[in-house]
């Protein structure tokens, strides 16, 4: 916006704040009546400043999120959500603000995959890192559920059509 576009505007806001006093002014018949007025005009006005400082910052907020790279967004978000087994497709275009085909044709350009398949695939390197890192302290199925799989045979399926090794064929190579 340009300086003239923001000056026209506070002069229309000043002027619409005025026909509520002018009003005031010409119908009150006592003092505590033109105050009771005046002040409910200055309330509605202090609120809707509120409320428009509440929408600037909010529109600050989405322009944020908005100019973090794509990729740098969805992984933080998978970062924040892989144990959540209720957090799925819908719940990942929501959170990184996109419709469900705009994110789809975001992830496929960038990785060659559907939204579903990349927050699998994030879910199972996590499963895998926790594997090699921690095979002696925690089982199999412990592991699908800590990062959002909520069938352990599901699971196990996703891990070795992924890896090509089973979790447990994994965890045996690297017992020894």
């Amino acid at each position: 916006m340009n300086v003239e576009t923001d000056l026209s505007q506070h002069e229309e806001l000043i002027e619409e704040l005025l026909v509520p006093i002018r009003k005031a002014l010409m119908e009150s018949s006592t003092p505590q009546e033109m105050q009771s007025i005046l002040l409910t005009v200055l309330n509605n006005y202090a609120h809707f400043q509120a409320s428009y400082q509440q929408s600037v910052e909010a529109d600050h907020q989405a322009v944020l999120r908005m100019e973090a790279p794509f990729m740098e967004r969805a992984i933080r978000l998978m970062e924040q959500h892989y144990g959540d087994s209720e957090f799925g497709v819908e719940e990942f275009c929501q959170a990184i603000g996109m419709s469900r085909s705009l994110a789809g044709k975001r992830l496929r350009a960038e990785l060659g995959v559907s939204v579903g398949t990349f927050i699998r695939n994030y879910r199972l390197r996590i499963a895998r890192e926790q594997l090699l890192s921690s095979h002696r302290h925690r089982n199999i199925t412990e592991i699908a559920y800590n990062v959002g799989f909520n069938d352990p045979k599901y699971f196990t399926r996703c891990f070795t059509r992924t890896y090509g090794v089973s979790p447990s064929a994994l965890l045996e190579q690297f017992m020894f």
